[in-house]
């Protein structure tokens, strides 16, 4: 499967409009409880962050609650991008697990697997979207680049390097 660019961003986009959210930061929580997912924060062993269970009707997203708000909130948006862009497919069944769960862990973020590819970056479309940045970046208080990407990171609630990765793959840094 190839890497659905155009289909992240407009699903992303969607789901905004329709949760009303005009600027930063993105709500995460009451997007995915529009959705009529479930979050739990649970400590997880190892480097597992965060995953989603799809039972009947019933989706629950389960998050790390050891790691950093931050990180919460970017696994909560990929696990939402699982949900709608890979809901046509059968869930990804863990050998921890035995039942129907799909893990976002360390290797989700090594871009070796398109559907995590496609999670992460419907995560960075859906809480820092480009329209928002485009208007944000202007206003940005810093003439100090780090310290720029910091004060955006902090409004976004998102880390620094996400922010930093964002910025740069939209073209406004190097």
């Amino acid at each position: 499967m190839a890497v659905r660019w155009t289909l992240l961003k407009s699903k992303a986009k969607e789901l905004l409009e329709k949760g009303n959210i005009r600027k930063a930061p993105v709500p995460i929580e009451k997007l995915a409880s529009e959705l009529n997912a479930i979050i739990r924060y649970q400590p997880f062993d190892g480097e597992v962050s965060g995953l989603v269970h799809c039972h009947e009707r019933q989706i629950i997203i389960g998050v790390n609650s050891n790691h950093a708000e931050t990180r919460q909130r970017f696994t909560i948006a990929h696990e939402v991008g699982h949900l709608l862009l890979h809901q046509t497919k059968n869930l990804h069944v863990d050998n921890l697990l035995r039942s129907a769960v799909n893990f976002r862990d360390e290797s989700s973020s090594l871009g070796v697997d398109d559907k995590e590819i496609e999670a992460n970056q419907f995560a960075a479309d859906l809480l820092m979207p480009e329209d928002f940045l485009l208007q944000d970046v202007r206003n940005v208080s810093s003439t100090e680049p780090e310290a720029a990407v910091e004060e955006l990171a902090d409004k976004y609630r998102v880390s620094i390097q996400s922010m930093a990765i964002r910025l740069s793959k939209l073209g406004f840094i190097r």
